[in-house]
């Protein structure tokens, strides 16, 4: 842009991104710019904000880049200052990450080992009881009811392994 000051009181002109015109801070007198210069800060504008979207912080960084550019554009000043804050929130963020992550792994580890270890336990506790009963079974030693209750028991678990199979299969 060749002119950034007001020729009326030269005082400095507000650009708004998307207008071809601009205010005067001190005076208020409004004045269109070259329509390719309110096109290009448009577009570095729009750019910057493409880039902001990728939150990440070569993003942030290049949306910082973009946005100094046109830093005469109070939009784009703000713009930058919102950038800066969720590139220092970005940074704490990963920064807070990275420390957390040794503590985080062992927990997670130590905490699958017990899961694990609850597993097999319950795993091997299902497996003695099943164990029991085809022995009290075979024995008679269960009562009618109890024998009939296991043998139902045993029946739906068929069924809904079969169940299970035919729905896979599909």
């Amino acid at each position: 842009m060749r002119l950034l000051t007001c020729p009326v009181c030269g005082g400095k002109l507000n650009i708004k991104i998307g207008t071809e015109y601009a205010a005067c801070d001190s005076c208020g007198n409004v004045m269109k710019i070259d329509p390719m210069d309110a096109k290009r800060f448009a577009e570095i504008y729009r750019s910057a904000e493409r880039s902001m979207g990728l939150n990440s912080v070569e993003g942030y960084e290049a949306a910082l880049r973009q946005l100094d550019s046109i830093s005469f554009i109070e939009e784009a000043r703000k713009k930058a200052a919102e950038c800066e804050d969720r590139l220092h929130d970005l940074q704490a963020d990963i920064q807070r990450r990275q420390a957390q992550g040794p503590a985080s792994e062992q927990q997670n580890t130590g905490f699958a080992g017990v899961l694990l270890a609850v597993t097999l336990v319950l795993c091997a506790a299902a497996l003695a009881g099943a164990a029991w009963l085809v022995v009290l079974l075979l024995k008679g030693a269960l009562s009618p009811r109890a024998t009939a209750a296991v043998i139902a028991i045993a029946a739906l678990a068929a069924v809904f392994t079969f169940i299970h199979k035919v729905k896979q299969s599909n």
